[in-house]
């Protein structure tokens, strides 16, 4: 099988639907803010209506001002951050369980008291006991309704499959066999099982119970993970007869950025990138070489978001001008699109302002051998395709700016290893540069501010940089990046 054969086969068609878990998402969020300005408009109402010289017509016709209207923009983003630092936008939240309900009235109490406090500094005349009573009950209602809908709709189509994670269960005893099941009838707890890894059945009666096929042995599964979208594994194997095997496996997911749990009931391990969950009654032990704060990666999420948005609108003059300025300098479209590889080898279309001729694509097969760049990436300082603006964009670093699209639809961050096109992804030798996939990539990194794209960077070291990242992650180390980024674009260096 070839690299290209290789990516067709990751990218299957349920990874290309355009109703994914980002797209979910997104409806989870939108629905929380049409509660809450649904929430606050008929409290308002209500407490008009219930003055004694309130009348339902006046109170259906509340007028709103621009300092009302300022003041419920400026609470939604305090919305926002309140149900996301309570994990209520996470990875699994549009499988609204048992437990959310509870999570839920918190984050609406959470954010009702905030509501008062932010009135009562303000002076807001209109917030009563009886407007904050109303407004609580109501965004509660609105909330629960919105979330066991968008449930019901994910669990009924084919959508649970989509937004679901991938899960692989190493091992076929009755332990793996029962944890498998319980994944499979569970859909809300968002895992679509895609199979078990094994050198063979424990047994005969293993086999024939087992509602699942074996897909790859323990030697066949570096392979398969390299090959397919896969989020999270699981080995339910015993440690002593299968240490080697296990070993060999975390060593395999940890390479490759995939986060690992272990079933067990022998021991519980404190560290930095472990994490103790259970599911059911069975307590699981998550490692991952990638990032694991949730809480940090939630912030990280909504700085994405609020910087990504303001610094699209602040520069949407900008982005306009070099816009019309590529589409009358050179034929073609003024926003170029290239597939990348990103989260978990999960393929997205990423944006840039299109610095090259039309046909460039085309003629990438005529120019390979010029490649001045060392392992999977291709990079020529003196690149014939690229149009004279397009040198230009390319060194202040303005072609880069698009990305904000990807950043504000969560299929890049801000800071984060550089996303790299099929081709660099598929001509990737060795292992360990795949730990990379294991986070979102991002329009900035440590590579950028050590000489960007100069060829003293070798595309090890390039790699080796990433790792690093990963290693070293934390929000103090992104806001360094980014205020390294700025000086470094204006230097230009590197940057071809």
């Amino acid at each position: 099988m070839n690299p290209s054969e290789s990516h067709t086969r990751a990218t299957t068609d349920h990874l290309r639907a355009p109703l994914g878990r980002r797209w979910v998402l997104s409806c989870l969020q939108i629905m929380d803010q049409a509660a809450l300005f649904g929430s606050l408009y008929l409290a308002a109402a209500v407490s008009i209506a219930a003055q004694p010289d309130g009348d339902i017509q006046n109170a259906l016709n509340v007028r709103i001002h621009v300092e009302n209207f300022a003041f419920a923009v400026g609470f939604a983003v305090i919305w926002y951050v309140v149900f996301a630092l309570h994990m209520l936008y996470d990875y699994n939240a549009a499988y609204f369980q048992e437990g959310k309900f509870a999570t839920l009235v918190r984050a609406t109490m959470t954010g009702t008291l905030l509501l008062t406090a932010a009135a009562a500094f303000f002076n807001y005349g209109i917030v009563t006991p009886f407007f904050i009573i109303s407004f609580f009950g109501l965004s509660v209602i609105f909330c629960i309704g919105g979330r066991l809908a968008l449930n019901y709709a994910v669990l009924r189509t084919r959508l649970g499959t989509v937004h679901a994670k991938q899960l692989l269960i190493v091992g076929t005893n009755r332990r793996a066999r029962i944890l498998a099941e319980r994944y499979q009838s569970r859909p809300e707890m968002g895992y679509h099982f895609l199979g078990f890894v094994d050198t063979t059945w424990s047994s005969k009666t293993a086999e024939e119970e087992a509602s699942a096929a074996i897909i790859a042995s323990f030697d066949e599964l570096a392979t398969y993970l390299r090959e397919h979208v896969v989020d999270e594994v699981i080995i339910c194997l015993p440690v002593k007869s299968h240490y080697a095997a296990i070993a060999q496996i975390v060593e395999t997911c940890e390479e490759q950025g995939i986060p690992l749990s272990i079933s067990t009931k022998l021991f519980n391990i404190q560290n930095p990138r472990v994490r103790q969950k259970y599911f059911s009654s069975s307590l699981v032990l998550l490692i991952s070489s990638s990032i694991l704060d949730e809480r940090e990666m939630v912030l990280k999420r909504m700085i994405d978001v609020v910087s990504s948005l303001f610094l699209l609108l602040l520069l949407s003059p900008l982005l306009l001008l070099v816009a019309l300025l590529v589409k009358l300098t050179s034929r073609g479209p003024a926003i170029f699109v290239q597939e990348r590889v990103g989260l978990n080898k999960r393929v997205f279309r990423l944006y840039k302002f299109r610095t090259m001729v039309l046909d460039a694509e085309a003629q990438m097969a005529g120019i390979e051998h010029l490649n001045e760049a060392e392992g999977g990436h291709f990079k020529i300082k003196d690149d014939p395709r690229i149009t004279p603006l397009g040198r230009w964009l390319r060194r202040s670093s303005i072609d880069e700016l698009p990305q904000l699209f990807n950043v504000l639809t969560g299929e890049m961050s801000l800071v984060g290893p550089r996303p790299l096109p099929l081709r660099d992804a598929d001509n990737i030798v060795l292992d360990w540069p795949r730990r990379r996939f294991g986070i979102r990539p991002g329009i900035t990194c440590l590579w950028q501010i050590a000489g960007r794209a100069d060829r003293a960077i070798s595309f090890e070291q390039w790699m080796a940089l990433d790792m690093s990242y990963i290693d070293r992650w934390s929000l103090l180390l992104d806001f360094r990046i980014l205020l390294q980024t700025i000086p470094a674009v204006f230097r230009g260096k590197g940057a071809y």
